[in-house]
């Protein structure tokens, strides 16, 4: 049999979220999940089918998909792959006659790929701690003249662990919105 091959998992290693994805008017994010197919690549990436549809080689079992959370970094993807490397060889050499073994990795990438990274989809989840004052900063630098730059900065401020899938120009816009329902 073939060597299986994590380039694929290579290549996303430095990326802050690389199987996240929320589509625009749906609920929740898509699922995501690590891969191994029947030529032994080994791949990580959200579904992007809505609701419960499959590509026909996962249908068929030619791809097994293992979940994931939506909110891992690259990193511990990587580090979850290089530690079921053994386990994910052996399935490959099996494939489908190792259930054991698809059960074993099911159980290793649930706890080693619980999610590490907080993301905000909007503004509002960001910026809107549930106060009753958490808009008055921005009053205050609207009111000075300089909204945008306030509002970058605390962009900008958000440390490794966080990701923002909303620009700045969404956040000016909910936050101006904000302080016109204050004001009014």
């Amino acid at each position: 049999m073939t060597e299986i091959n994590i380039s694929r998992i290579e290549a996303i290693r430095y990326e802050k979220i690389p199987v996240y994805m929320h589509y625009q008017g749906q609920y929740d994010v898509q699922p995501a999940f690590i891969a191994l197919d029947e030529y032994g690549n080994v791949s990580a990436d959200y579904s992007t089918e809505i609701g419960n549809g499959v590509p026909e080689s996962v249908y068929h079992g030619r791809t097994i998909r293992f979940p994931i959370a939506p909110n891992c970094s690259g990193e511990m993807i990587y580090r979850a792959v290089i530690g079921a490397m053994r386990d994910l060889q052996f399935l490959h050499n099996e494939h489908v006659a190792a259930k054991s073994t698809q059960d074993k990795l099911n159980s290793f990438f649930a706890e080693n790929c619980g999610g590490d990274i907080d993301v905000y989809d909007t503004p509002a989840d960001f910026f809107n701690d549930g106060s009753t004052n958490w808009i008055d900063p921005f009053i205050e630098h609207e009111e000075k003249g300089d909204l945008e730059a306030y509002v970058k900065e605390c962009m900008e401020l958000i440390d490794g662990d966080v990701a923002l899938t909303f620009d700045l120009d969404e956040a000016i816009e909910y936050i101006s919105e904000q302080i016109a329902l204050v004001k009014e």
